[in-house]
């Protein structure tokens, strides 16, 4: 082994220059041929073949010590892909085992996923069938209940039927057999429809005219009677004016209202209007005119010396009736009553004050006796007697009976008594001279919104007796009569024959809403004054509050769960019958009082110093009302509680 190692060291070291050329180019694997045709060429290709073997050999001399280099290396190899061989043909086993039961399991979980398909197309199937059945037991039913009403001659509803299967159900009916069927009987019944209705209504026409004599005598005997009902109202006006005074003498005041109409509705100037177009020449037109005027101005005087001393807004009203009908039945004969008609008018304001002195009245003694607690309706009647009729409703939806309203008993006997007042008014000021009266009983509308209801509910809040329930109620009360203040314009223009859109401009509201609105922003601040003032009695708790204490507790002080109790209830209520916006006006304010009071207690003199403990407490105190006041922002859509009494000591 060593001899042979030598001889390769021996021709490795002899190598010529052309043996390295030749070496080169077989390991950079460039082509011999050149070098082959050379050597031919030359005559020399012993020569190049003893290089090539020359070559071959140290190609296996490297080889071989390659070999000896990696032989341990091969052989673990080896070795490893033998049992990698072995592995496959076990894992192949594994796999053709694995395979088998595989497919025995998925070759019934194929037949299942078939019959659940099959399934899912039936129930498609029996789902299209059953929508389809619907939809022509639809059309059937209508197509029964059409007949139905021909049948019983209803031809109305079998019309409305028919014109129902047309334009809704016709075009969408699934079954073509049917559609086909339903398409060729319709016009068949329409016809047969028309031919009995035109039968029936020549027989009605027959029939009319056989009664029509009997409609005659009927419509005559009414007309007779209505007469004879005019009649005895001219005789009665005829009695009246024969126990009354012949002349136009100065009156003196009485307070029996009907002798003085006993002299207004003389029937002297009708009979000299039938004497002047009936006799002619006997009265001139100047002497009947230059008479009217003097009685007119007779009339005029004596109706204000009497308007001056009236004190019952009833006798004004009673005799503006009498007055305005004598007015109303002399313009007939064509005199002119307007100066008779304008004393009316000078007098209303007048008649208003006492109307709204009665009302004050009422309204004072309706929230003396109110007892600020919720209306409590138990039946339909109710609520309808006191919600619907004044539009306090807030859904249109009837509620569950008995029905607990956000208002006390003041707010309906208020409306009626603001309804009575409107009704006054507008009998007061139709058929006078003044034809356009919505204005007036607007203006008079706000007045007694503005000076007495107003007025009286803000004296109630100021009196310094009320509680904070009354205070709240009073409140939720104010808030609904702002609310009503639309229905109220809308009644005033009702009653005086104006249409409703053209009082739905914003400038057309009335003023007693923004009035209301103040009054309710003055009745939130007295709620929160009196909550302000029940807190200050707990919040006085704090000077049993130890500023010096060693030890530490992980919760709040006593007087907090007082707080919250108290808190918890005001505002149980208030969200019952207060809107949002004041139960957060409520809220804040107590919370931001609360606030205020612990930041004063820390600067107040009686707290000279403190450590750690009893401000920790303090922090339980307001993580406790942060708590509070989320709770109530989750339990209401109100917007977020203010937490001012944790910003203010952060």
């Amino acid at each position: 082994m060593n001899a042979k190692t030598k001889k390769r060291t021996v021709a490795e070291n002899g190598d010529t220059g052309e043996d390295s050329v030749l070496a080169t180019m077989v390991s950079n694997g460039e082509d011999l041929g050149p070098m082959v045709r050379l050597a031919f060429e030359t005559g020399k290709p012993d020569s190049l073949l003893q290089q090539l073997r020359n070559l071959v050999r140290k190609k296996e001399v490297e080889i071989e010590e390659l070999c000896k280099l990696h032989y341990e290396e091969f052989i673990v190899a080896v070795d490893e892909l033998r049992g990698v061989l072995v592995d496959a043909e076990e894992l192949k086993t594994e796999l053709s085992s694995d395979n088998y039961r595989l497919q025995q399991v998925g070759s019934a979980l194929l037949m299942k996923l078939e019959e659940l398909i099959e399934s899912y197309s039936i129930k498609k199937n029996v789902t299209e069938a059953i929508k389809m059945s619907k939809h022509c037991f639809q059309v059937l039913d209508l197509c029964v209940k059409c007949n139905h009403h021909v049948s019983e001659g209803r031809f109305y509803p079998a019309l409305k039927a028919v014109d129902l299967i047309e334009k809704v159900y016709l075009q969408n009916i699934p079954v073509r057999t049917v559609k086909m069927l339903i398409e060729k009987r319709l016009p068949v019944l329409k016809s047969h429809i028309e031919k009995k209705v035109c039968s029936e209504v020549n027989e009605w026409l027959v029939h009319i005219r056989s009664a029509a004599k009997d409609i005659g005598q009927t419509a005559i005997g009414y007309a007779k009677a209505a007469r004879q009902r005019e009649e005895d109202m001219l005789a009665r006006q005829r009695k009246a004016e024969e126990q009354s005074c012949l002349g136009l003498e100065d009156f003196t005041y009485m307070l029996d209202v009907k002798k003085l109409m006993k002299i207004l509705f003389k029937s002297y100037f009708i009979v000299e209007d039938r004497v002047f177009r009936t006799a002619g020449g006997l009265l001139s037109p100047t002497e009947l005119e230059t008479m009217w005027e003097t009685a007119v101005a007779k009339v005029t005087q004596v109706l204000g010396q009497q308007f001056l001393h009236m004190d019952a807004a009833s006798h004004f009203l009673l005799v503006k009736d009498y007055v305005s009908l004598f007015g109303a039945t002399l313009r007939q004969y064509g005199y002119n009553v307007a100066p008779v008609l304008e004393t009316l008018n000078s007098s209303r304001d007048k008649y208003h004050e006492l109307l709204l002195v009665e009302c004050r009245q009422q309204i004072t003694d309706i929230l003396a006796t109110d007892t600020c607690e919720q209306m409590v309706m138990k039946k339909e009647a109710d609520y309808q007697g006191n919600v619907l009729l004044f539009h306090l409703q807030t859904s249109d939806i009837m509620p569950a009976f008995p029905y607990i309203a956000p208002f006390s008993s003041m707010v309906p006997e208020c409306c009626r008594i603001v309804r009575t007042f409107i009704k006054d008014s507008v009998n007061y000021l139709s058929y006078g001279a003044q034809m356009n009266y919505f204005d007036f009983v607007r203006k008079y509308l706000d007045k007694l919104l503005i000076d007495v209801l107003n007025e009286v509910i803000l004296k109630t809040i100021t009196s310094g007796s009320t509680t904070v329930a009354q205070a709240m109620q009073i409140a939720a009360n104010i808030a609904v009569l702002e609310r009503a203040c639309d229905y109220f314009l809308q009644h005033a223009a009702q009653q005086c024959g104006i249409p409703v859109r053209s009082i739905d401009r914003p400038q057309s509201g009335l003023a007693a809403k923004v009035v209301l609105k103040t009054s309710r922003d003055a009745a939130y601040l007295a709620l929160l004054s009196l909550v302000n003032s029940k807190l200050d009695e707990f919040m006085s708790l704090t000077v049993n509050v130890n500023w010096t204490s060693d030890e530490t507790t992980q919760h709040g002080n006593d007087y907090i769960n007082e707080v919250l109790i108290y808190l918890d209830t005001v505002l149980s209520t208030a969200q019952q019958i207060l809107p949002l916006d004041a139960l957060y006006k409520v809220g804040c304010g107590a919370l931001e009082h609360i606030s205020n009071s612990i930041v004063g207690v820390f600067l107040s003199d009686s707290v000279k110093r403190f450590n750690v403990n009893p401000v920790v407490t303090i922090n339980h105190d307001l993580k406790a009302l942060e708590t509070f006041a989320d709770e109530r922002v989750h339990s209401t859509d109100c917007m977020t509680y203010t937490k001012m009494g944790a910003s203010a000591l952060a």
